[in-house]
């Protein structure tokens, strides 16, 4: 290991052990993959592949326009949370801010959020999205039921194995996807751009963008309301690099740049890649029909040879997909845990001498979207509520973060690898519109009142467990506790002199109340 990288590791084990706690992760992550994790957990592909179908049916070509508004709401939101990563770079980030900025319990809140926003959105990726494709590249029934449930539980097994093996070979496999990705969604929509430009007499001609189709008696407003689901299911959960803070080598710059950096890339190939795909729509209604949209288009092109070809680097970019999920959502259910704050907290708290990774986490995080996934796939339609309910639980993260980061900001140190200065204040307080905004787009239309009802449960089964174990834990003392030794308070720089465990109740450094 080069000298300034044995130095920048050093420098970051110091930092965790002002917050509280013991270097226990093998701290091996570099720029690149910490970035390729956000830059996976957007996913462009899954995103797209999911929801195209559905925001050309409600407003048709002209949906694609409102991809730069989520993406603008994402960046203001991504320059926030890049500074609250830099300023509290800890694994299972969601517990880790909420708690250290409000409260414990109030910690529990959002990180549980967080746990029902990946987990049942991964599920039913696998189910609807991941399985039939590799049964498609296989020449399997599709349609077979129980075979597409058998994939799937091979998948996350898969996924689970590779996390428990070590976090180097995940991120190797996941730094791979980042190829995957914009072979799957900006070469492919080039190439389709190009058979449309060749053909002649044209389809159609570039106002075909702006055209909304048929808005089923809906009002345009209605309708776009609805299509923007895409490009808010699609650039969210770029913070989960985040959970990985504790994996990272120079934490505070490498976190908070790839956070800003997959937002940034993520929009402009998904725009791009968009145009692209609208224009090359033969028939609207056929493609608005399709489960599979973009098959269809690259069939319709290309042949069915091209498009089974083209569907193994979709295939590979959705799961290492599912493996950074598991990897995130491990970390929090470890996270939680070493504070005494999950159920089982003693069995999930524990890291692996030899791999160095929270293997009962990872694998509590398996078995749960494994049960999460059979369970809708018994139920139906059930997975069109539970991924519906996905943009609510984050849009409830985000917002219970950046409300708390706004009242208490100014009692977190800075960090110099990065700060927002006078920008912070206006930055947060849009975040915070956008976030209300989210959740009133993805609750009020009838569509979605059962994906909000599935929201509500998450809520209720959060107090559940706060009120029937957690609470008592918190006044007895033994839940929480890492919270108070590492809280830091004042206005030094994180890379400055030593704060937080060694400087809680000292003079001149004010504690932040335990909230909760």
């Amino acid at each position: 290991m080069a000298v300034h990288e044995q130095s920048a590791d050093h420098g970051d084990e110091q930092l965790l052990t002002r917050f509280g706690y013991r270097q226990e992760l093998k701290r091996t992550l570099k720029l690149f993959s910490i970035f390729a994790i956000s830059f996976s957990v957007i996913s462009v592909t899954t995103g797209i592949f999911t929801n195209f179908a559905f925001a050309t049916s409600e407003f048709g070509p002209a949906s694609i326009w409102l991809w730069p508004v989520a993406a603008i709401g994402a960046m203001i939101l991504a320059f926030v949370l890049a500074e609250l990563a830099s300023r509290i770079p800890l694994a299972g980030y969601s517990y880790q801010w909420g708690g250290r900025l409000i409260g414990p319990g109030y910690g529990w809140f959002v990180g549980f959020n967080l746990l029902c926003c990946f987990a049942l959105a991964s599920g039913g990726e696998t189910l609807l999205l991941l399985s039939p494709m590799i049964g498609t590249v296989l020449g399997l029934n599709v349609s077979n039921q129980t075979l597409m449930v058998f994939i799937s539980v091979v998948v996350l097994l898969l996924a689970g194995l590779i996390n428990i093996v070590g976090v180097r070979l995940a991120a190797r496999i996941n730094n791979l996807s980042v190829t995957t990705e914009i072979l799957g969604t900006l070469v492919l929509g080039i190439l389709l751009l190009v058979a449309f430009l060749v053909k002649q007499p044209a389809i159609h001609s570039g106002g075909f963008l702006f055209t909304h189709g048929p808005l089923h008696g809906q009002a345009a407003w209605y309708a776009a309301s609805l299509a923007l689901l895409m490009g808010v299911f699609t650039i969210g959960g770029f913070e989960a690099c985040a959970d990985l803070g504790e994996e990272a080598v120079g934490v505070q710059r490498t976190v908070a740049r790839a956070i800003i950096g997959a937002v940034a890339i993520s929009g402009i190939v998904g725009m791009v890649t968009l145009i692209c795909f609208a224009i090359s729509i033969p028939n609207l209604a056929a493609v608005a029909s399709s489960p599979t949209p973009i098959a269809y288009l690259a069939t319709y092109w290309f042949g069915s040879a091209f498009s089974r070809v083209f569907l193994v680097t979709v295939v590979y970019s959705v799961f290492s997909l599912m493996v950074v999920q598991i990897a995130a959502i491990g970390r929090l259910i470890f996270s939680l845990s070493r504070d005494n704050m999950f159920p089982g907290s003693s069995v999930f708290a524990r890291v692996d001498a030899r791999t160095r990774t929270p293997v009962n986490a990872i694998a509590l995080t398996t078995v749960i979207y494994i049960l999460v996934m059979v369970f809708a796939a018994e139920e139906g339609n059930a997975y069109v509520d539970l991924i519906g309910a996905t943009p609510i639980f984050a849009s409830f993260v985000y917002l219970m973060i950046v409300g708390a980061y706004w009242a208490r900001r100014h009692r977190i140190p800075r960090s110099r690898a990065f700060d927002l200065g006078r920008w912070a204040k206006p930055l947060i307080v849009a975040s915070m519109i956008w976030e209300i905004a989210i959740i009133l787009d993805f609750t009020l239309p009838s569509p979605f009142h059962a994906a909000a009802e599935v929201a509500v449960v998450g809520q209720l089964v959060a107090v559940a467990w706060y009120y029937g174990g957690l609470r008592s834990r918190l006044r007895r003392g033994t839940a929480g506790q890492a919270l108070a030794m590492g809280r830091l308070a004042g206005t030094e720089a994180l890379d400055g002199p030593a704060v937080g465990a060694e400087a809680v109740g000292q003079p001149g450094t004010p504690e932040v109340e335990m909230g909760g």
